[in-house]
Order: C-alpha cells, then structure tokens, then sequence
C-alpha cells in the first residue's frame, strides 16, 4: 500500500479566470475629498491637487524646467516623458487632461480596491445625485449625460471640450475637474451620490489530478480496522486487519484527500500537511479500476 504519491507536473493545472460583480454604493462608503490649485494655497487641499498633478497629470513640459524656469530633470536623464498612472494615451481614443491644470479646484472620489479588485471595468461607472448623472466613456474621461454642455454646444456632450472629469480604472480614482462651468459640478461631491461601477478580480484555479492505481490505497489506516494479537495487544499498532476484512471483495472507502509538501533539501524529514480535501460521500478504492480524482482550489 502506498501511503504518499507524488504528483507530477502534469497534475497540476493553473487557470487565471476574470470575475465582475456590479457594486452600487452611496457616498458614505467612498472616499471624497476636495482639491485646491497649490499655486492657490498652501494647504491640505493644496497638497491633494500636488498629489493628483505628480501621479496622473504630469505632461512632458513638467521636466524641461523647474520651479525657478531652469532646466529640469530632462536635462539629467535625458527622458522627456515622465512616469503616470494615468492610461495610456492614443491619438483615437485620448483621455483628456487639460481641465485639471485650467481649472483652480475640483474633486477626488476614490474607491476601495476591496470592491473594484484588479481594475474598473471601462465604460461601467456611473455617477448619480438627484440632478446629475455624470459616467465614463470607455477612455478614462467623464461627461455629465443630463446636465447639458458643460462648455460649449458645438461639440458632442463627451467631446474635449465637454467632458467634466477623469477615472482612473486600475487605481478605483475618479476626480472631477470641470468647475468652472457651473456650480452643479462644482457642488457635486458636497452632495449626496452614489457610484455604479462593474469590478474585475483576477481568480485564479489550480487543479490537482490525483490518480489512484488499482493497487493502491487498499489497505486501512483507520485503527478501528484492526484487531489485537499476542504480540500486539493494542489494536491500533497491530497490522492484522479483523477477519470480516480480509475477504477478497472488500476494499476501503475515504472521505479525505491530504495534500503534503516535502523540502527536497531535506527528504527524510517529516511530510508537512498543507491542504486538505473532503469529499461528501465516501468514494471506494476500487482493485479492478484506477481512480481518478480531480481537486480544485481558487485564490
């Protein structure tokens, strides 16, 4: 009987699979915060707009001079395009940045990476008060769809012009930036709202193939299965199994598969118990047929 086989890498099967779930919820679960141009003030709101510039909002022009008009780090690193978390622009589909720097003030929603997982799906988050409702397009910018033009009517309510804001889907950062126009955005994160947005979470599967031989795992552990003699007078160290369990057409049953590691760097040492598997119903170890037991864990 065997009491430990060994599985192979071709056991072993890893999936990577993307679940959504869609979240609704009310401010009071998000995280608000309202900004102010640092070149307007010195204080914490004046940091949060210092923040948000170094992060998503930097451009080229950022390094080429410092503060006092000198040349900045392009003159050291010779690199002209700074590190951003803002996406990655295209000259189809851009995400518009320039409010944020014409604008004085503005607003940060965020939300919790517990909810949102691994990204934001585009095109999923909408915004909603009791007048507006302002949602993504897909390419990181915001537009308001019932509250008019933010500036201008000669262009589409989503266009450059228009928009009143960007997400950011990977960090779960909303900000909105058109204040400008109206108090109606200006005012929006003072007020009630709430956010709809579609989560993406990496799920990732492994799946154990356990196969089990005919031959194998045909003899109990269980002490109950043993029966005492002259020199074993305790049943459960005794290796003679009771006589109603010697017959050639009984075989055991398990409910419990027990996963082990090994340290190759030390292999006599003690097998360590990591997984266990339980089954609900008892599976027999057949003599006349392989097994062939499948166990998958998700993290």
């Amino acid at each position: 009987m065997s009491v430990y086989k060994a599985l192979t890498r071709s056991d072993i099967n890893t999936k990577i699979v993307n679940v959504s779930k869609t979240f609704r919820e009310h401010k009071s679960n998000l995280g608000v915060v309202n900004y102010v141009s640092a070149s307007k003030t010195n204080s914490l709101s004046g940091s949060y707009w210092e923040s948000l510039r170094v992060s998503f909002y930097l451009s080229g022009s950022d390094l080429t001079t410092n503060s006092s008009g000198q040349p900045g780090d392009i003159s050291k690193y010779g690199n002209p395009v700074p590190h951003t978390f803002a996406i990655e622009p295209s000259y189809q589909t851009p995400q518009y940045t320039h409010k944020f720097h014409n604008m004085a003030s503005g607003s940060v929603i965020s939300i919790s990476q517990n909810h949102f997982g691994n990204t934001i799906q585009p095109g999923s988050f909408i915004l909603s008060s009791s007048t507006l409702q302002i949602r993504d397009d897909y390419y990181g910018n915001l537009y308001c769809t019932n509250g008019g033009y933010a500036t201008t009517t000669a262009t589409s309510i989503s266009s450059s012009d228009n928009y009143v804001g960007n997400i950011f889907y990977n960090l779960g950062v909303a900000v909105i930036a058109e204040t400008g126009s109206s108090d109606k955005y200006t005012n929006f994160a003072a007020g009630n709202f709430s956010a709809q947005y579609d989560s993406s979470h990496e799920l990732i599967t492994k799946e154990y193939i356990c196969r089990i031989k005919s031959n194998e795992f045909l003899i109990s552990n269980n002490p109950t299965s043993r029966q005492s003699s002259t020199f074993y007078p305790s049943a459960s160290q005794s290796p003679y199994l009771l006589n109603e369990l010697t017959s050639s057409g009984w075989n055991p049953f398990f409910t419990t598969v027990g996963f082990y590691s090994q340290n190759p760097a030390h292999p006599h040492r003690a097998k360590e118990l990591v997984m266990v598997a339980r089954y609900p119903q008892p599976i027999e170890s057949r003599s006349d047929m392989d097994v062939l037991l499948k166990v998958k864990i998700d993290f």
